[in-house]
């Protein structure tokens, strides 16, 4: 079993090293007690010249004996809190807020001070420059929403067993269902569905849903089903005040704008607890190797969030659920959980991705429609994936990327996101599939002349080409490799198409006959040929590449890597 403790004691061990020799030096702040009386210098501080003798910082109150109520600097002084180069909240130890162009808020955070236009909080930034910053920040995040720094225990108040289905998931095999109920702060009651398998497999899923009143809506159902069949008890649950949730005011924007003033932390916890008590409640009962968090909609926005302040979730897959604030315009900007500044001011969203998987073999696999009729279409993730990507390389070795669904125009669980993206990372499948679009975790580039043929294809697309080349560049992890492509065939097109491949020193080309289907195997839907495969003692980069014949018509459609993409 895995508990809470792990929690609190990742808190404490922050800020243990936080206080350490080795902390970052600050600026020099005053030393003040509880109740500080100022006098003059006595003849005892004065030197044989009538100079001032250097300051006793021995009697100054220090972390070890003495309650503070400012923080602690590197030397374990006690130093005033409100200001730029001393911030934190009481007995806790001081960052310098100035080091990632933060400022400090008079409860002890540092907070982004940038506003966009229409006052929402400018998040184009990662305000994260270390390890120590990142865990920091995370504190700050949970105090921010729950009022202290980890996660409160929230108990389950009621659970009845035997009950049917709520995901009506086929195929899975013999299941028992669970149903809990969690009071929330402030009167709201959620209840939580517990599927477990059989023979549980050890992986738990957290499977939440967005604004819809049933967790089948929206095809969320399937990924219960991938989940369940995969052996993992499955955790599901609304949104409040969506489904059977019922609570004392009609809207998200009232859980927060009324959150009641008495109880600690911001109502936006509103969102979050029921997913803790669930992942306690399962804990304590069955032994858990894994946990990983899929959410559509606004369930994608809990994902993300919840797996920000949680480093239990290993895995977290929100799709279609948010995007940073600054490039939000008309229904992206959501209910006001979305973009309160009350809690973006603390982390922004480039930084709840870094934070969603920061330790390393932790990962985050976003999902985003291209043609989304909700929120969040298009493709602005490529100004800022780098970045997280980036980020997480430097301080930990934790996975981000992002996967671009072109399948639909609608805001659902797409067959084929779940076959290319959700079901492979649930499973631990060591396929990932590059598209002829921006594909997450490497490029696809042209030269000649291309164009998208949206009638067919990997994904409900592919590049069509007259002329020039196509090619995949693709970032390779160490250990055994193997690559396969996928065409949809045609008479019009040529029967010998030359592609090659180029990984460090080794290379060679292939024919492949687009006038007939792939015939190696079947993979997410689509036919597949085996390209080439081979072993790496260290990663390197693969290009694949092909050449369009004159005067043909050549698809290029998507690549299929079968590598340990263990983050």
């Amino acid at each position: 079993m895995r508990g809470r403790s792990l929690r609190l004691w990742l808190c404490a061990a922050v800020w243990w090293t936080a206080c350490g020799t080795e902390a970052p030096s600050l600026p020099a702040a005053p030393s003040f007690a509880p109740s500080t009386v100022t006098t003059e210098p006595s003849t005892s501080d004065t030197g044989p010249s009538g100079d001032s003798s250097p300051p006793d910082d021995s009697a100054a109150p220090t972390c070890d004996t003495t309650p503070c109520t400012g923080c602690c600097d590197g030397d374990a002084i006690c130093v005033d809190p409100i200001t730029d180069n001393a911030c934190a909240r009481p007995d806790a130890s001081c960052t310098d807020c100035t080091v990632d162009q933060l400022v400090c808020a008079p409860d002890g955070t540092c907070i982004n001070p940038q506003s966009l236009p229409d006052g929402a909080v400018d998040d184009r930034s990662l305000h994260i420059s270390s390890l120590e910053r990142a865990f920091r920040l995370r504190a700050d995040l949970q105090h921010r929403i729950f009022g202290q720094e980890g996660i409160p225990t929230t108990d389950v108040a009621r659970t009845t067993s035997e009950v049917a289905d709520p995901f009506e998931a086929s195929d899975v095999g013999p299941v028992s269902v669970e149903r809990l109920e969690v009071d929330l702060p402030g009167g709201t009651v959620t209840p939580v569905w517990v599927i477990t398998p059989e023979s549980p497999s050890g992986q738990v899923v957290v499977v939440h849903q967005g604004h819809w009143h049933t967790l089948k809506e929206g095809r969320l159902s399937s990924v219960a089903e991938v989940a369940l069949r995969n052996g993992a008890i499955v955790i599901g649950l609304t949104m409040p005040l969506y489904g059977e949730s019922t609570g004392p005011v009609p809207t998200h924007d009232d859980l927060i704008a009324r959150f009641p003033d008495d109880l600690p932390g911001h109502g936006i916890q509103v969102f979050l607890l029921p997913v803790s008590a669930a992942l306690d409640w399962v804990e304590a009962r069955h032994t858990v190797d894994s946990i990983a968090m899929v959410g559509i909609s606004g369930g994608g926005w809990t994902a993300l969030l919840y797996a920000a302040v949680d480093p239990r979730i290993e895995l977290s897959i929100p799709i279609a659920g948010a995007e940073p604030l600054y490039q939000r315009e008309g229904t992206d900007w959501g209910d006001l959980e979305q973009n309160d500044r009350a809690i973006y001011e603390v982390a922004g969203y480039l930084d709840l991705h870094v934070l969603g998987s920061l330790e390393a073999g932790r990962r985050q696999q976003v999902v985003l429609h291209r043609y989304d009729t909700c929120c969040f279409a298009g493709t602005g993730y490529q100004e800022w994936e780098p970045t997280v990507s980036q980020a997480l390389a430097e301080l930990s070795g934790g996975s981000f990327g992002v996967f671009l669904d072109e399948s639909i125009r609608g805001h659902e669980v797409s067959p084929h996101a779940l076959a290319a993206a959700v079901g492979p990372a649930l499973t631990g499948d060591a396929a990932r599939y590059f598209d002829d679009t921006l594909p997450a975790y490497g490029s696809f580039e042209t030269s000649g002349s291309w164009a998208i043929d949206s009638s067919s294809g990997f994904g409900g697309d592919a590049a069509r080409g007259t002329s020039g080349e196509a090619r995949w560049t693709i970032a390779l992890p160490a250990g055994d490799w193997s690559a396969a492509l996928t065409w949809v065939p045609g008479e019009d097109f040529p029967s010998e198409v030359s592609v090659s491949w180029q990984v460090g020193a080794e290379a060679a080309t292939a024919i492949i006959d687009q006038t007939i289907p792939p015939a190696d195997f079947t993979a997410a839907d689509a036919a597949w040929q085996t390209l080439a495969s081979g072993r790496l003692d260290a990663p390197a980069l693969l290009s694949v590449t092909l050449n369009v014949p004159r005067d043909t018509i050549v698809r290029a459609d998507a690549l299929r890597i079968e590598a340990d993409w263990r983050p």
